[in-house]
């Protein structure tokens, strides 16, 4: 279990700090923009596109980051009301289906950035290529699926051994 938690901590991190790089580098595009706007009287050309592809990185990555520090949306209130090894199952079956429809997007992001109609769509201002953007999403996605399984693992053995729901099925704020 601690070499799970040592690569989802690296996986973790990583996301993270792309997700940070490409927030600060949103902000800066942003505000440069609007000086350049007031000062210059013409802003960056083709910034929005800049910025939602950048948005794109940033919401995918941010995932795996948030799936380390358990900031995921849980909703708790039939598990407050099962047992320890009850909430132990139901969060094991969570995890599963999560993992198995990360996997699937993963996949579906990946096959379709190879479709041919995909190689030659371009933004409208700048003509970024979009698919490199779908490979981009795809990895994001596959990295939040390998924290999923690193967390239905975990989950799996709290339904076995009392000793790992204390750390991730009861309190999982402790991470």
């Amino acid at each position: 279990m601690k070499t799970l938690d040592r690569i989802s901590k690296i996986l973790g991190s990583i996301s993270g700090w792309v997700s940070m790089v490409f927030v600060v580098a949103m902000m800066a595009i942003i505000v440069v923009d609007v000086v350049t706007r007031f000062v210059l009287k013409s802003g960056i050309l083709g910034s929005y596109e800049i910025v939602q592809l950048f948005l794109s990185i940033f919401v995918f990555f941010s995932f795996p980051f948030a799936q380390y520090h358990n900031r995921l949306i849980r909703i708790t209130l039939i598990l407050e009301k099962l047992n320890p090894r009850g909430r132990a199952i139901v969060w094991a079956l969570g995890g599963a289906l999560a993992t198995v429809i990360c996997i699937l997007l993963a996949y579906a992001l990946f096959i379709q950035a190879g479709t041919p109609s995909n190689l030659f769509i371009r933004t409208d201002i700048l003509r970024i290529t979009i698919y490199p953007f779908y490979y981009i999403a795809s990895f994001a996605l596959m990295i939040f699926a390998i924290t999923l399984t690193f967390d239905l693992i975990k989950s799996v053995a709290a339904i076995f051994k009392p000793e790992f729901r204390q750390d991730h099925i009861e309190n999982p704020e402790k991470v």
